[in-house]
Parts: C-alpha cells; structure tokens; sequence
C-alpha cells in the first residue's frame, strides 16, 4: 500500500489544528525568513549595545560623570552614538547581504509610518538618533539620579551603559531593523523585475 506524497500526514494536520486554534494560518517561508532575520539583527544590535560599545568606554578610559551636568552630556553622547552607530551598522550589513542576494525572500513591514524613513543612510541615522536623543536620553538622566550614583565609579558607569545598551536596543532596536530589512525588500523587489 503506496502512501499519497501529497497527503497530509498526522503530524500536518495537528499543526493546522494547532494553527486554526491560535486563529492564524500557518506561517509562509517568506514570514519565518523574516522574523529569523529580523531576530538575528536584534541579537546582534544588543551585543554591539550591551558589549562593544561599554568595551570601548571601558578601555578607552573615558571618564564617569561627575555632576548633573556631566550626566547630561554623557547621556546625550551615549544615545546619539549608540542609535547613530547601529543604525549605520545594521543598515549597511542589511543592503550589502541583500545586494549579494544571500538574505532569503522578505515581508515588507506594514507599518506606514516606515514609508517615510529616508532611504539616504546618513539621514536616516541622524533622524533616528536625534529621536532617540530627545526620547530616551532623558530616561537616562532621570533613572541615574533617581539611583543617586553621581560621582560615578568607573564600573558603576560602565554597568549603566550596559543597562542603557539593552533599553536602546529594545525601544529603537526594531526600527532600525524593520527600516533596514524594508530595503532588502526593495532590494528583491527591483531585482525581480
């Protein structure tokens, strides 16, 4: 007795089950290609925010803050470079990928509001860190006083930057993939035409 290969098996049909019960169809290639890759580009920013970056200030000796004063232009610094750096990181690695043609099939993100992000890098970085800047930077100084650390030891500065580095990555970390990964999209789109 042949088995049909285009039967569902068991195993197929508890999945559908499983899916019709969550209320949504199962996921296309294109949707486990893109949140794998959208995942991977988060992990990557939050190592390069959490890692690199307090690494940097780390060795590079770059001093605490010391007054309020400080801790403003500190947070100000830190928020600019971080967004400005990951943007242009994870934006540039994204279109070379694309271009090569080694990042899979792709959803465009439906979210309007991305349509209007500039497809020019340098603007594009600018305006996310000037949001970042004027958002979170705030947060920052108000959490640090909050917690009374001023003066700054050095390892107390180095493990908010590293806090800080997570919350970057979590609140404009997916903005700047989404942006990066719609251009791969359009990347696939031009190429297919």
């Amino acid at each position: 007795m042949d088995r049909d290969p285009t039967a569902a098996t068991p195993r197929d049909r508890a999945g559908e089950s499983a899916s019709s019960l969550q209320g949504h169809a199962p996921e296309s290639a294109e949707q486990l290609n893109t949140t794998r890759i959208y995942g991977r580009e988060l992990m990557v920013g939050l190592v390069i925010n959490t890692v690199i970056i307090p690494t940097i200030i780390w060795l590079t000796r770059a001093p605490a803050p010391v007054t309020t004063g400080d801790l403003v232009v500190d947070s100000l610094k830190a928020t600019g470079f971080a967004v400005l750096f990951m943007t242009l990181g994870v934006t540039i690695a994204m279109r070379m990928r694309g271009r090569k043609g080694v990042i899979p099939k792709l959803i465009r993100s439906g979210r309007p509001w991305l349509a209007s992000v500039p497809r020019v890098l340098l603007a594009r970085a600018l305006i996310f860190a000037v949001v970042a800047i004027v958002l979170l930077a705030p947060c920052r100084v108000v959490v640090v006083l909050a917690l009374n650390v001023l003066p700054m030891r050095p390892m107390v500065f180095v493990l908010i930057n590293i806090l800080y580095g997570a919350v970057i990555n979590y609140v404009v970390g997916p903005v700047i993939v989404r942006a990066a990964m719609n251009d791969v999209v359009e990347q696939q789109t031009r190429s297919m035409t």
